[in-house]
């Protein structure tokens, strides 16, 4: 059985589900979401009517749904900017949380 009808037989069985931060994968399955995209558009023009022009997107996987809608923001943010894309500055994490400590000092 795919995984989204399973999760439609569990919530035609009763169980409250609700899917935080990212799509449901079936209609019948309430989510609350963010606006992603808009808002990384949003910080990218505000940054750039302060005058920065070297922005930089640090982000997690690509196949991560609200990375990637985070990254379409931030491009766009950058095109109404007219700032030409620096792929270097485009900074994508493995999507692993290091062990205790990995990012300290």
């Amino acid at each position: 059985m795919a995984t989204g009808e399973l999760l439609l037989e569990r919530r035609r069985s009763g169980l409250p589900m609700v899917f935080l931060d990212r799509p449901a994968p079936v209609p019948e399955i309430d989510s609350v979401t963010t606006d992603n995209r808009a808002g990384a558009c949003a910080a990218v023009t505000h940054l750039a009517a302060c005058g920065h022009r070297r922005i930089a997107f640090l982000g997690d996987l690509h196949s991560i749904w609200t990375a990637a809608e985070r990254e379409r923001g931030y491009l766009e943010g950058l095109a109404a900017a007219r700032i030409p894309v620096d792929r270097g500055l485009i900074i994508r994490g493995s999507g692993e949380i290091p062990p205790g400590g990995g990012g300290a000092p």
